[in-house]
């Protein structure tokens, strides 16, 4: 890639993340170094779950990122996995999820776990809209 192409596509990334592409060396900023209002936990306080994009919800789930990633890092290459769909997420086995790199079977079960309970949920709201009556 020649230097005014990486210059142009540049302006498509946040300071820190330019110095990741021009020095593969460059050591990411932890989210505790942060502003707070961009810390995903702190936004969720603050601002409501709502507030969180699909990425930084699954940053929840998964709490600490890797030493080389933050945990709203590996949530986007989870979603980049998955053409960006939770749906395609919450189908994703135990080996899957440790295919990317800084995803082990902790994290990998975590996120399993919580789309376990959306669907034990959505059974449970299944069954109250629509209850069986049982006659003799």
């Amino acid at each position: 890639m020649d230097k005014n192409n990486n210059e142009s596509n540049q302006s498509h990334y946040a300071f820190w993340e330019i110095k990741k592409i021009n020095n593969p060396s460059y050591k990411h900023l932890p989210m505790s170094g942060w502003c707070k209002d961009d810390q995903p936990r702190y936004k969720m306080l603050s601002k409501g779950k709502g507030s969180l994009s699909d990425a930084e919800t699954l940053c929840v789930i998964l709490g600490a990122g890797s030493s080389n990633a933050t945990s709203l890092d590996l949530a986007k290459k989870i979603l980049q996995s998955a053409n960006n769909s939770l749906a395609e997420v919450s189908r994703m086995s135990l080996t899957d999820l440790t295919r990317i790199k800084g995803i082990g079977p902790a994290k990998a079960l975590s996120i399993i776990a919580a789309f376990e309970i959306g669907r034990r949920r959505n059974v449970c709201e299944v069954m109250l809209q629509n209850p069986v009556i049982l006659t003799t």
